[in-house]
């Protein structure tokens, strides 16, 4: 995976569902989600990739366990993608401003 902002076509035809993810960059440029990301097994990014794709297509009524979870009333607006790739359970946690609406999810 080439960078964390994926888009995707959609053959959804509720509104256009399309979500963006957009990884944290520090000021030196670096992207820690991103190298972290890189270090995962083939296997894993791949595992990765397919549960971003069905999520930036999928309305938010869909997120729902296995790929994602929302954090909580505590926690507005965060929640965490989730998937498991050769027994390794891994978690990538984000935030959006507006979770009932097409926005782009900030992945830290």
């Amino acid at each position: 995976m080439d960078g964390l902002l994926l888009t995707f076509d959609t053959n959804f035809d509720i509104k256009q569902t399309r979500w963006e993810f957009l990884a944290f960059r520090l000021d030196s440029g670096r992207r820690p989600v991103q190298d972290w990301i890189e270090e995962l097994t083939v296997k894993a990014q791949n595992e990765l990739e397919s549960s971003m794709e069905f999520l930036s297509i999928s309305p938010i009524t869909f997120w729902k366990m296995p790929q994602f979870k929302i954090l909580g009333d505590r926690y507005s607006g965060m929640g965490e993608i989730r998937f498991t790739s050769e027994g390794n359970r891994y978690r990538i946690y984000g935030y959006s401003s507006a979770v009932t609406q097409n926005r782009p999810m900030m992945v830290t």
